[in-house]
This record gives structure tokens, sequence and C-alpha cells, in this order.
């Protein structure tokens, strides 16, 4: 069960534009919601904030990699030996949990 606090951030989110699941009891799945006025049944149904994946790019060497938060960093921190450089990893997420 959500507290007032986490459904005040899940409808603010909806009014934000980010998109919000919902969880009715009758379903196995989480479900875009896509109402425009939606009900809000919290008796019935659960909701939560749809992840966003996180992007990373990274320098590959000889048994390693280095991390980088953007593409130019990862360009810049290069060094003559990576096999690879300023490869970009996206984060899979599973929202059916």
């Amino acid at each position: 069960m959500k507290t007032t606090i986490e459904k005040i951030a899940i409808m603010q989110a909806f009014e934000d534009g980010k998109t919000v699941l919902c969880l009715a009891t009758r379903l196995e799945e989480w479900r875009k919601l896509d109402s425009e006025n939606p009900l809000w049944n919290w008796g019935v149904s659960d909701y939560k904030i749809k992840s966003k994946p996180k992007h990373i790019w990274a320098n590959e060497y000889s048994g390693y990699r280095s991390i980088y938060e953007t593409k130019n960093k990862a360009v810049r921190g290069a060094t003559a030996d990576a096999i690879r450089t300023a490869v970009h990893y996206i984060e899979v997420i599973n929202d059916k949990n």
C-alpha cells in the first residue's frame, strides 16, 4: 500500500507528462496509463512511475572497461591502447515487476 506522499508523487509525475504504469488486481502485468483524466482507484489498482534507463559510455581495454557518464568524457578519457572507445550501453528495465 502506498503512502499519501507516494500517491501524490505518482499523480504529480502524471501531470508533468511522465509515463505512469498501472497494475489492476485482475491483470498480471503493468500497463501504461493512457487516460487523460484517470480515476486513480488505489483500492483495486497500483501505480508507479515508469523507470528511465541509464545510459553509460565505456572505453574497452584488454580485460577491463572504463565507464563514463557522457560520450564526450569517454572520448576524452580514451588512451591509445583502447580496443573500442565510447561504446554506448543502455540499461534494460523490466517494468513487469
